[in-house]
Order: C-alpha cells, then sequence, then structure tokens
C-alpha cells in the first residue's frame, strides 16, 4: 500500500465536512513533504514526517470527535441504565468469560512467559534443562539436564562467549537453623555460586552480595544473603540484620546482604529465605560430597543449573557449539578408562543444549500444558457468552427498528448509527472487563489453591502483558457484540421501518433465524466443553482408585537425612534399628520400616543388573530399578507374597545377601521358571559383578512413583545388609487408624532418639498421592466450571429464542387453539421444531468433541478418547438442560389465551 493511501485512510479520522473542504490540498501538501524528504535526507526524514503528522492528527481527530463520542456515551449509559436486568446479565456473563481467560492467562505468563527480574535478562543463557531438578548420581546420555560441580568450573574458566557464568542447585535445602541463639527453626537455602548476583545484575538492597568471580575454597566462605520476606518476618525489617549469624548444627553463616523485595532468584515458583555459596555445600547438607567427580568411576554427582550472560552479539547458537567444544572432551577424559566399549559410546553422546534464560528455571512448567488447555475452554466460554449477548444485543437492536429509521429520516447516515451501536457495545464490554478483573484476581487464587496446596510464590498484582491481554480481549469483545447489530443498520430503509409502527421486533423473522443459528452454535461448542469435562473427571477418578498393589489409607511417611548424623555404616544401621523399635512402640502404630525412596516421593534408583539365567536382548535387560528397604517392609505396607518369604531381620550384616523380585521382574527375567533360590548379580559400568544376591521372594507388584503406565520391574534389597551408608531415608507407619493421629509422636521420637538426623517432610501416602494428580484435579474442576457456564449460558439463549419465537406467533397460537388445538399437541408441535435446532447443534457438537478430546487424550487415564459412555452422559446432559429451556416457553405458549391471542397484532 502506498503512503499517500495509508495517509487518505488516516484522514478519514477527521469529520466528513472538514475532508471535504481541505482534504484534496492536506493530501497534496502531504505528498510533497514526503517526496522532498525522500529526495533530501533518505528515510529518517521520511519517518520524521510521519511522526508529526501522527502527532497532529491523532490529538486534533479526537479533539474533533470528543464532543460526539461524549454524546454517543451519554446515549449508551442512558440506554442500559434503562435496562438494569439486560445490563447485569451482559456485564456478569462478560465478566466470568473475561475474568476466568485472564486468570489463566496470568498463571500462564507469570510461570512461562514473564521475565526474570533482573538486568537485561534476553542476555542470559541456561546450558541445562530448565525444568530438571534434584540431585542425580550416576551418569545420563543424549541431552544433559543438570551439570556437576567441576563441570561448571571448568565451563566457568574456558568459556569465550559468556561475560559471566553463575551455577544454582536445581533444588532448595531445607534446614533447621537458630537465629541470635533462638529456637530451632526450618528455613530454605540455595546454594549458588559466589558469580551468581553479579551474572544475573542484581545488587542488594541492604548490604552486599557475593562479589567474588571464582569460587573459593571449600569450605572459606560463610556467608548469607538472605531475601526480603525472610528479613522481614525474622528480623522486623531492621538494619542491624547485617552482621547477624545464622547457625546451622556445623557452622554459623554471617548475613552480609538483603536482596530486593522483586527477586526471588533464577528459578520461578521458589523463593528461598537464603542464598548460600556452593563452596558451604558440605556445611549445608553434611556428610556428602557433591562438588568432586568420584575418581575412577562412571558415577557423577548431577545437581547444578548453570546459566551464563552472553557477550554483546553473540548468538546462541555460537555459545552452544563453544560450551559443547569444552564440555564433550570433558566426558571423553573421564571415561577414557572405561572398559565396556558400548556403553562408554552411549556416555560420550551427552551434550548441553542451551536455550534462553530470560523466564529463568521453573518447577511449574509442568502445569503450562494444562493451563493452556484451559485457556482454551475458557476461550469457548468466552465465544459462547458473546454469542448469546450478541444475539440479545441483535434483538434489542431489532425491536429499536423503529427508532433508527427515525433517525434515518431525520438526516442521520448510516455510519453515524453504527458508530452508536458501537459505542454502546464497546462500553459493555468495557464495564464487563472492568468487573472481569476483579473475578481474575479472585479466579488466580483460586487456580494457585488447585495448583498446589502450599502457596506458590507468584507476583499477585496484574503485570502490563495482563492488562495488554485484557484489553484486547475486552476490545475483541465489544467489536464482536456490536458486529452484527451494526451490520443490520447498514440495511435498514426509513421508509420500511416507518410503516412498522412500533411493532419492533414482534414483526422481524430475520432476528429468529439468526437466533436459531447463535443457539445452534452455542449448543455444537458446548458439547465439547461438556464431554472434555467428563473425560478429564472419569480420568480423576480411575486415579484415585488406581490399585497400588497395598491399601493407601493409614500409611505416614516421615522422610528423614539419615547421612546428615556422620554415621560409619555399622553404627547407622544400629540408629536406625533403635529408631523403628521406639517407633513401633508408639500407642496407635501397628508396624513400621523404612525404605530408601519412600513412595511418591519423586526419587528412584536403578542399577546395571546381570541376571542368572537369563540372556540379555536389550538395555531393558541390563538394568533395574531397585530400593533398598528395612524388615518387614512388604507386611507393613500390606503387599502381599506371591512366593517364597519377604526380608526380615534375620536378613543382616554377614549372613546370605539376598533380595525380593516383583512380579513384572520375574515375567521379564525368568518366564515360567521358579526364581526362588536364583541370583541377581549387580554389576559395574565394565560389567563386573559387584554384588550377587540370592532370590527369597516375589512380591505381588506394587506402584511407588507414578499412578499412570506399566509398572516397572525392580527388586529390594535388605537394608541391615548394605556396607555403605544409606542417605536419607523414608520412614513408613501404618497406624490403626487416620495416619495424620501419629505424626506428632513420630516425630517427636525421631528427635529424642535421633537428633541429628533431621526430618525433612512429614506426609501421607495418600497426600502424596493426591500432589501427584493436581493437574489431573485442577482440570477436572475447572473443566466442569466451565462446562456448567457454558450450559447456562446455551440454556439462557435457547430459552431467549424460543420466548421469542412464541411471542411472535401468539396470532398463530390463539387460531389453533380457537379452532381445537390441545395444551398437548401445541407443546408437542413447538418440541418438534425445537427438536432440529439442538439435533443440529449435537450433531455438529459431536463432530467438535472428537477433534478437540484428541488434544487432552495424553491425559487420559483408564479409558479412550472416543469413549461412548461419556459421549452418551454429555449428549444426554445438554439435551436435559434444553429439554428443560424449551419446555418452558412452550409450556406457557400452551395456556395463551385465544381471545387474547387473536387480538394480538
Amino acid at each position: 500500500m502506498r503512503a499517500v493511501d495509508v495517509y487518505r485512510a488516516l484522514l478519514l479520522c477527521y469529520p466528513a465536512a472538514f475532508r471535504d473542504e481541505y482534504g484534496t490540498e492536506m493530501v497534496r501538501a502531504f505528498t510533497e513533504q514526503l517526496r522532498e524528504a525522500r529526495q533530501g535526507a533518505g528515510r529518517f526524514a521520511a519517518a520524521a514526517i510521519w511522526f508529526d503528522t501522527l502527532s497532529d492528527l491523532v490529538p486534533t481527530a479526537l479533539q474533533e470527535h470528543r464532543h460526539v463520542i461524549q454524546q454517543d456515551l451519554r446515549h449508551a449509559i442512558r440506554l442500559l441504565g434503562a435496562a438494569p436486568g439486560f445490563t447485569s446479565v451482559a456485564v456478569l456473563s462478560l465478566a466470568l468469560g473475561i475474568g476466568a481467560n485472564t486468570a489463566i492467562f496470568s498463571l500462564l505468563n507469570s510461570m512461562v512467559m514473564s521475565a526474570l527480574p533482573v538486568r537485561n535478562p534476553n542476555e542470559l543463557a541456561i546450558l541445562t534443562d530448565p525444568g530438571s531438578r534434584g540431585l542425580i548420581v550416576g551418569y545420563e546420555e543424549g541431552e544433559r539436564g543438570l551439570a556437576t560441580y567441576n563441570e561448571f568450573l571448568q565451563l566457568q574458566k574456558q568459556n569465550t562467549t559468556f561475560a559471566s557464568m553463575m551455577a544454582s542447585a536445581s533444588s532448595l535445602s531445607a534446614v533447621e537453623a537458630r537465629v541470635g541463639g533462638g529456637e530451632p527453626e526450618e528455613i530454605t537455602i540455595r546454594l549458588v555460586s559466589t558469580s551468581y548476583f553479579a551474572t544475573l545484575g542484581v545488587p542488594a538492597q541492604l548490604g552486599r552480595t557475593f562479589d567474588s568471580t571464582a569460587e573459593p575454597p571449600i569450605g572459606s566462605a560463610p556467608y548469607a544473603v538472605i531475601s526480603d520476606d525472610y528479613w522481614r518476618r525474622r528480623f522486623g525489617g531492621r538494619s542491624d540484620a547485617i552482621g547477624q549469624g545464622i547457625a546451622l548444627r556445623d557452622g554459623v553463616f554471617t548475613v552480609i546482604g538483603v536482596m530486593p523485595a522483586s527477586f526471588f532468584g533464577e528459578t520461578v515458583g521458589q523463593r528461598p529465605d537464603a542464598w548460600v555459596p556452593l563452596a558451604m555445600q558440605p556445611t549445608v547438607r553434611p556428610a556428602r560430597d557433591w562438588l568432586h567427580d568420584p575418581a575412577g568411576s562412571s558415577d557423577k554427582v548431577m545437581w547444578l543449573h548453570i546459566f551464563g550472560r552472553l557477550k554483546p552479539g553473540v548468538a546462541l547458537e555460537r555459545a552452544q557449539a563453544d560450551a559443547n567444544a569444552i564440555f564433550q572432551p570433558m566426558m571423553a577424559a573421564h571415561y577414557a578408562s572405561m572398559g565396556d566399549v558400548e556403553l562408554r559410546k552411549r556416555l560420550l553422546t551427552q551434550h548441553l543444549r542451551l536455550r534462553s534464560a530470560a523466564t529463568g528455571a521453573s518447577t511449574l512448567r509442568a502445569f503450562a500444558e494444562p493451563l493452556w488447555v484451559l485457556l482454551g475452554a475458557a476461550g469457548l466460554v468466552l465465544l459462547i457468552a458473546c454469542a448469546n449477548l450478541g444475539n440479545l444485543i441483535l434483538a434489542r437492536t431489532t425491536a429499536r427498528t423503529r427508532e433508527m429509521t427515525v433517525r434515518l429520516a431525520l438526516g442521520a447516515s448510516h455510519a453515524r448509527l453504527m458508530r452508536q451501536l458501537l459505542t454502546e457495545s464497546l462500553f459493555l464490554a468495557a464495564l464487563g472487563g472492568t468487573v472481569g478483573i476483579v473475578a481474575a484476581i479472585v479466579f488466580r487464587k483460586g487456580l494457585l489453591r488447585l495448583v498446589s496446596d502450599a502457596s506458590i510464590p507468584l507476583p499477585n498484582a496484574l503485570d502490563a502483558r495482563t492488562l495488554g491481554f485484557i484489553f484486547a480481549v475486552t476490545l475483541a469483545a465489544g467489536v464482536f457484540l456490536g458486529l452484527l447489530p451494526a451490520l443490520r443498520v447498514t440495511k435498514a430503509r426509513a421508509d420500511v421501518g416507518l410503516r412498522e409502527h412500533g411493532r419492533g421486533i414482534a414483526g422481524s423473522a430475520a432476528w429468529l433465524r439468526v437466533g436459531k443459528l447463535v443457539v445452534i452454535g452455542q449448543l455444537a461448542l458446548s458439547l465439547p466443553l461438556l464431554v472434555g469435562a467428563g473425560m478429564l473427571v472419569r480420568t480423576l477418578y480411575n486415579l484415585q482408585r488406581v490399585d497400588l498393589g497395598y491399601p493407601r489409607a493409614g500409611v505416614l511417611m516421615v522422610r528423614i537425612d539419615a547421612q546428615s548424623a556422620g554415621y560409619e555404616a555399622t553404627r547407622e544401621r544400629a540408629a536406625l534399628e533403635d529408631l523403628l523399635a521406639r517407633v513401633r512402640a508408639i500407642p496407635g502404630v501397628r508396624a513400621a520400616t523404612f525404605s530408601d525412596n519412600g513412595l511418591f516421593t519423586g526419587s528412584f534408583s536403578d542399577t546395571a543388573i546381570a541376571v542368572e539365567g537369563h540372556t540379555p536382548t536389550g538395555r531393558d535387560d541390563r538394568e533395574s530399578n531397585f530400593n533398598r528397604v528395612a524388615s518387614g517392609y512388604f507386611s507393613t505396607l500390606g503387599v502381599p507374597m506371591v512366593r517364597g518369604r519377604e526380608i526380615t531381620e534375620q536378613d543382616r550384616q554377614g549372613t546370605t545377601p539376598v533380595c525380593v523380585i516383583n512380579e513384572t521382574f520375574a515375567k521379564r527375567f525368568f518366564g515360567g521358571r521358579n526364581p526362588i533360590g536364583m541370583h541377581v548379580m549387580t554389576v559395574d559400568e565394565n560389567g563386573r559383578p559387584r554384588e550377587t544376591l540370592e532370590i527369597i521372594g516375589v512380591a505381588r507388584d506394587a506402584r511407588q512413583t507414578a499412578l499412570r503406565g506399566q509398572i516397572e520391574h525392580r527388586f529390594y534389597r535388605s537394608a541391615a545388609q548394605l556396607p555403605d551408608n544409606l542417605g536419607s531415608i523414608s520412614l513408613l507407619i501404618r497406624s490403626h487408624g487416620d495416619a495424620s493421629g501419629v505424626a506428632a509422636d513420630v516425630r517427636r521420637v525421631v528427635r529424642e532418639a535421633q537428633p541429628t538426623m533431621p526430618i525433612l517432610r512429614t506426609t501421607t501416602v495418600a497426600a502424596s498421592i493426591a500432589l501427584r494428580i493436581t493437574e489431573d484435579r485442577m482440570l477436572a474442576q475447572l473443566s466442569i466450571a466451565f462446562g456448567a457456564v457454558a450450559v447456562l449460558l446455551v440454556a439462557i439463549g435457547l430459552y431467549g429464542v424460543l420466548s421469542y419465537g412464541v411471542a411472535r406467533r401468539t396470532n398463530e397460537i390463539g387460531i389453533r387453539k380457537a379452532l381445537g388445538a390441545r395444551h398437548s399437541t401445541l407443546i408437542a408441535m413447538i418440541l418438534r421444531e425445537t427438536g432440529v435446532l439442538v439435533v443440529s447443534g449435537m450433531i455438529l457438537g459431536s463432530a467438535l468433541s472428537v477433534g478437540i478430546i484428541r488434544l487432552i487424550s495424553a491425559r487420559l487415564f483408564g479409558l479412550e478418547p472416543n469413549d461412548p459412555v461419556t459421549f452418551a452422559i454429555g449428549i444426554a446432559s445438554l439435551a436435559i438442560v434444553a429439554g428443560i429451556a424449551t419446555w418452558m416457553p412452550a409450556f406457557r405458549a400452551s395456556r395463551v389465551d385465544p381471545l387474547v391471542a387473536l387480538r394480538c397484532e
């Protein structure tokens, strides 16, 4: 499009009389100025002319139209004020749709799209997987999720594409601390490199941050920078917090700085109380060495995220190539002595994949996918609401036919009337958007409670992007609502409208046809919401009742850090046996045991194995999950033994090493053979046997890590026979009644018996499972809410269209009754005509449902995407609602007095 054409289009912002008198001259002057600018100074001068033109045009056009806009707004306010019922329904419907969409978009924005509150976040890159967290001891293949401390040091030292680099622990450490000699309290700490704050570019609001570009010697940096929230909560916001000591069991950290309130770190969804140098890891998590890669072993301790700030002009691709040029030789050197050539080849496929870190790492990205699904559902609800309101507004406009034609007869243009109707709809949408902001805040809080049992630390205020989203949705709704009435006005004729003599809506068949089409569309859009809600509700039901292989009720889990005690292996085993004996003596405790991984904690262990009498055919045959358990593990949980016996107190150090396998393990490795008395060998990376375990029992398959998918093959070995320390363990206590009823006593006994073993977490198995299905619960509950609102809107729309249709046919109905038609006959006639609408909407909705349900098929569990029962329930529910909405006006029509109806004109 030429510049002069754009300018002519912009002149439409001026009144017509002004354009007629000055328009041609203005176009000529603009064209001349633009030509001279291009011939002289070039594009910058042309841009300056455009800037001056727009700077003059926009305020002038607004000034010229100000009185007209004010007039239209006053008229819109009077009309809407005269119909408070219609206005209330319209505003609340829009507020519900806009608020739901805004709340979900706001969470998506906070979790996925918002930039970190740091300096120039677009310059940041992350070298690890931003969704990974925890700790991995072993090795990986392919893309590396986390990094080791030594890998970070070498990348930091040798890279040439980053201005600075930093590392941070991928998960928080919960520790017990004392401040100023007070009582122990739990705080959360994130271990970070001393280049952390400098790389992020965020200074302290009080005191200072770590300022070293090189990592200090291990144990030589007992300093802490605390968050604003912890500063205010623990120190009352006092400036003398600087220099205070935070005492952990093995050391004291001096507070040197306080971060701004807006700063939460590099991981969305987590707000540490304090940041401590990586060099202090042995103090924060005693009896562990996460700072060195084990010499002569393929295993590594991978637990860090690595970030870098790109140098000016360096592209992400170049930085990735540079990082891998450092990283891959490190891998080759570390695995050079590995004898298993095939495994070594696989391990050398490890590489770094760089991503933009503008939005940081996140513990909440798993919720992004269901939130996108819910945003689509909320969008459908808003579309149905707009269609319903558009239908009502069109009816009101049709009823105002005489008003519009009188205006036309008095000289008003079609464009003037269109602008008036658009102003009314935009004002109505603005009211809905304003109330929608309040609704969005309420919905957002409810969403956060659904996402997690605890409060997720996300910004409370709606940021500029979210406010822009509200404006865009409100504007779109306003234009949509005003479009059909405005288009109808363009076809209005003054002579025809004046001849209607006030019949208004009762004389228009066009609106009835449009209304019926809108109802069909609403039915078609509502059915996928109902069917989808049914699918998700049934999935949640199936997940809540999936067979775990043992009773889930009455089991308490207490996670403790046994390794922090610093005991050697023999003393640690004795301490844990003593602890179990004390716990079993607590009133209300039926049985107690422990395992290193627990149930549904997200922790698991695997190892390379060789099975007696089995020839491996693939990688799945060479590795297996395993768990280290105490005596009575299976009887405590209630897992039946299929063959043999379970692990008992007799399986201790000095006896034959034993293990129990699950049914899947037995089928995978032994087929129809009896596995009792056979052996499982754990092997190293070179295939050499480490330990041989005799199989003493086969336990029923039991779920301990995931509710979905197939149960993996697993073996269980006696923790009492281990030559090494266990690390963290989960006490598993089965109670006589409610598991939470004995929690306080168990915690007290642990603190009294083993004060050097800190308690990390206390929960029930049922609560852990509930946490695992948070996404499914959120999807099910919100989809039900959206489906219910959609059905309500459909009922209102159907009722409105039928009521109007009945009112329009009052004369016909009166004649039929005068000629002897019975009540049932009239009702059946209207129901038959309405049935065509319902069936048409159901057919179209069923087709849409098949396509839309495929989008959530991956989230379904225990049913197929085309499940006929769910489809039947959805169709029946919508049909019942439609039937009720249809019957009411039909029944009212059957009660019309023939004498009154025959007078109706």
